[in-house]
């Protein structure tokens, strides 16, 4: 199908007064894909009379053919070109000159099949605008003017005479109309033949523009009038703040994501923010904040499971009670409970109806106390600190007390009396120019027991020895006086012996630490007794050169420590687990035994019947190979309570 349009449009060339133009013919940019040269038909009409035609040579979409033009006055030229059945047409009007010279001109040949242009808002793949102002993407070959506008009436009119046309191009940049409906903008073309088409259209709809606030503390709680206000709209340019619903009288400030904002009073308090874009304002958007300006405790108690003095396998129950705030209910507090520095922490769980629980477990662990005050401080959820808070009546009581008597059976055999030795805390070591100290009893340090133990309350027996192991070598004969000559590789041996026999790894030999613990009973002199550096009241405690006659005794022949242990001063030096150190540099500091060894030395502690009696000070340190075997080293038994 061939089609043929009048072309309007007309090109004006001014030329002198000769008789010849060279006339050059332009396809546009739309026409077929031709070969870069071929031959066709041309129709040729000047000042409206009988076309001619003639074969004529394209060549890359451009003819030249001279033309012969009246030299007198101006004179239209009109062409026509057939193309794959599309007829190119257009029109030039020739002007005469007084003086130049011999022009070429140009003429731009058109299709009135103009077909539908690309307008698109926005670049390929655009759906949402998130300004109002946009670039408009226009693909129109031919197009020579356009007109734009926005259908802001909802109705689709064309505005009429309000059309401003403007050159043609193939990016616009435009502004949308404000609101966040659904945005339309038209477009009309006039092409270079002189068609009027359109109008054409594209919608887009705004980006989604949904600002949203949170205030900091994320608590929700304020002990400050003064909080932030956190929000996250990049699309925002203006906002407004109030502390009512009321935004009147209130001006539009430029946005900010984080703002501090100020409240009074206290309770709970709102907050309305409103936010503009550039296609509009939304809002308000109301958040709360709870100003919490007190924190008052209304009671503080505890009870004991048992009704008595708490002991192991009890349970204190501790209740704090609060006041209402202005917030309502005081939750979301942290309460912790003191009853003494060896107690751990109690922390009281929320019950949500203003009253905080905790629970505390007595342990034979459990460090005793005497009339110790118990103490609650609170925290509640907006910072607010209630000070110290006493329970009205003191706690007395715990794990087990130091001293405490109990016989276990060793290999499920034999029975070893025992004692109680309580967790708690000691300075090992001598002290700074005690007489008769020695190097290796330095520096003088702290050590923390956090568990208690069980410590054989005298020297292991030589019927123990004799039923556990069937012998007994002891030079020393006579079944209730300490076993001696027994290696610190033998007694290891039998411990673990006896632990196997149990199923349990509770036997041990004490650690140096703990040795020197419990054999200071809580004192810090040369003795339990005091610093007896005369050694008058030495012979009521121990075995040694004055009054041992060079040999071991009977156990528990003579006083014990206040702590119910024989013969921790004198009769026998006693094996520990220890690996032997020259001084206390570097010491467990939690009561374990010393593992790393620095040499082949195993400790030994208390002195023997050969010695003298500034050798049976607490702080005397001593120590012999593993397999050593003499009639003056012994050892003393100790039970982990799990």
């Amino acid at each position: 199908m061939t089609i043929m349009v009048s072309c309007q449009r007309e090109y004006v060339v001014e030329i002198e007064h000769h008789s010849e133009l060279n006339l050059e013919f332009l396809l546009p940019d739309d026409a077929p894909v031709l070969p870069d040269q071929f031959t066709s038909n041309l129709a040729l009409s000047i000042d409206g009379e009988e076309p001619y035609e003639e074969q004529i040579t394209v060549i890359k979409g451009l003819a030249n053919r001279p033309v012969e033009i009246p030299s007198d006055h101006s004179c239209v030229i009109s062409a026509e070109m057939a193309l794959t059945n599309i007829i190119y047409s257009g029109t030039i009007t020739i002007l005469p000159l007084e003086m130049g010279s011999m022009h070429s001109a140009r003429m731009y040949l058109m299709s009135s099949n103009h077909g539908t242009p690309l307008f698109h808002i926005g670049l390929p793949g655009d759906t949402a605008a998130r300004s109002r102002n946009v670039e408009l993407t226009i693909k129109a070959p031919g197009a020579y003017k356009l007109a734009l506008w926005n259908d802001e009436t909802g109705d689709n009119l064309i505005p009429g005479d309000s059309l401003n046309w403007e050159e043609y191009d193939t990016s616009k940049s435009w502004n949308l109309s404000t609101g966040y409906s659904m945005k339309q903008v038209f477009l009309k073309l006039i092409y270079l033949n002189g068609d009027t088409v359109g109008p054409f259209s594209d919608s887009i709809m705004p980006s989604p523009f949904t600002p949203s606030i949170r205030l900091l503390p994320a608590s929700k709680y304020t002990r400050s009038n003064i909080f932030k206000i956190i929000s996250n709209e990049d699309q925002a340019v203006d906002m407004l703040v109030s502390n009512n619903s009321d935004s009147s009288g209130i001006s539009w400030q430029s946005y900010e994501d984080t703002l501090d904002w100020e409240s009074t009073g206290e309770g709970w308090r709102k907050v309305y923010v409103w936010f503009s874009s550039e296609f509009g304002s939304v809002g308000p958007i109301v958040d709360s904040m709870g100003i919490d300006l007190t924190c008052e405790v209304e009671s503080f108690q505890w009870y004991n499971s048992s009704g008595d003095l708490p002991s192991p396998g009890d349970s204190i129950t501790f209740i704090l009670t609060t006041k209402d705030d202005s917030c309502g209910l005081e939750t979301g507090a942290d309460v912790l409970v003191t009853v003494n520095a060896w107690w751990s922490r109690i922390s009281l769980v929320d019950q949500f109806d203003g009253s905080y629980v905790g629970v505390y477990n007595i342990t034979p662990h459990t460090y005793r106390v005497e009339e110790e005050s118990v103490k609650a401080v609170m925290v509640d959820r907006a910072g607010n600190l209630s000070g110290d808070v006493f329970a009205e009546n003191a706690i007395t009581g715990g794990g087990y007390p130091a001293g405490l008597e109990r016989t276990f059976l060793m290999a499920d055999v034999v029975p070893v009396e025992m004692v109680w030795i309580p967790p708690g805390s000691d300075s090992l070591g001598a002290n700074e120019n005690e007489p008769g100290s020695f190097e290796n009893e330095f520096p003088l340090h702290k050590v923390r027991y956090l568990k208690g133990f069980w410590m054989a309350k005298y020297e292991f027996m030589q019927w123990q020895w004799q039923d556990l192991t069937g012998r007994n070598d002891s030079e020393f004969q006579n079944e209730n006086r300490p076993v001696e000559r027994v290696s610190w590789i033998e007694v290891s041996e039998m411990i673990n012996e006896s632990n196997q026999a149990e199923g349990t790894d509770l036997w041990r030999l004490p650690s140096e630490a703990e040795w020197e613990y419990a054999c200071r009973a809580g004192t810090s002199t040369a003795f339990p007794w005091g610093d007896d550096f005369s050694f008058n009241s030495l012979p009521q405690y121990g075995w040694y050169n004055r009054n041992s006659n060079y040999q071991t005794h009977d156990a528990g022949t003579l006083q014990p420590n206040s702590w119910g242990l024989y013969d921790m001063h004198g009769n026998l030096w006693e094996w520990c687990e220890d690996w032997y150190h020259g001084g206390y540099a570097g010491a467990p500091a939690n009561g374990s035994p010393w593992l790393n060894p620095p040499g082949e030395e195993r400790s030994i502690r208390g002195g023997g019947w050969f010695n003298t009696g500034a050798q049976l000070r607490s702080a005397r340190r001593n120590h012999k190979l593993p397999n050593d075997i003499s009639s003056q080293i012994g050892f003393r038994i100790v039970r982990t309570e799990p």
